[in-house]
């Protein structure tokens, strides 16, 4: 039966034969929102890095040059502290656990949700501008930038926005076998200082206001009846298994 019974075109739900108890009342559209990580639109190997330890000017650090979908040149060099957050990737969540163990670079304008100005970089932070000019052409050849940023600062990120800075988050794995809820808060790093964790985009997150809201809505999520809702209209491990848009019938 359609999940949704006054959209006959939702996705279809699947429930045992002998559970007869009406569903509708759990299905509907969530107040919360839910969004994907940041995307690097194949370029992971140039913001994935690896924090080395301090050095005169900014830090050291090594790119993860295997990590994307492009041959992508080994770097060593130093960049300024303050565009570096730690970096939350699918291998690095599961069930109410959350262990970042990279970082990524993000030369983004959070609220304006693209690249920041090349004059802005450039003055502030020079030695990060470049880093990511050595991968110009690179970067400028991403089938998404070409089609929705050409106009924007070639180094531009996709899938950012205010809620991915949000330093309190709820973030679960996209094509998993079943949802696997944590929480995540601000990390207090040596170098970096205090920085909110950026989940990448085969992972989908929740901003809220305060822990106690993101750890309520966690245990909510990793529930077994939000799990059985969620496996009874998506199928497990597919593209479009935890979804955003699952908290349209949840």
């Amino acid at each position: 039966e359609p999940i949704d019974a006054a959209r006959p075109g939702s996705p279809w739900l699947v429930r045992p034969r002998d559970l007869h108890r009406p569903l509708g009342e759990l299905v509907g559209p969530s107040d919360y929102t839910a969004r994907l990580g940041a995307n690097s639109a194949g370029a992971n190997g140039v913001y994935w890095v690896e924090v080395l330890g301090p050095a005169e000017g900014g830090v050291r650090i090594r790119n993860l040059a295997e990590a994307g979908r492009r041959e992508v040149e080994s770097v060593e060099c130093v960049v300024e502290p303050d565009l570096l957050f730690p970096l939350l990737r699918w291998g690095d969540l599961a069930r109410y656990r959350a262990r970042p163990a990279a970082h990524i670079l993000m030369p983004q304008d959070f609220e304006t949700r693209t690249g920041l100005p090349e004059d802005i970089l450039k003055a502030r932070y020079p030695k990060t501008f470049a880093y990511l000019a050595r991968f110009e052409p690179l970067l400028r050849r991403r089938a998404a930038y070409r089609r929705y940023q050409e106009d924007r600062p070639f180094y531009s990120m996709y899938n950012v926005g205010p809620y991915t800075a949000n330093g309190v988050k709820v973030a679960w794995r996209r094509m998993d076998t079943r949802l696997t809820p944590a929480v995540l808060e601000p990390i207090n790093h040596p170098l970096l200082g205090w920085r909110p964790v950026i989940p990448q985009e085969t992972c989908v997150l929740i901003d809220c206001d305060t822990a106690d809201e993101a750890h309520y809505l966690c245990a909510l999520v990793g529930s077994a009846l939000v799990g059985f809702l969620v496996g009874a209209h998506s199928v497990a491990g597919g593209k479009g298994f935890g979804t955003p848009g699952i908290l349209e019938f949840i």
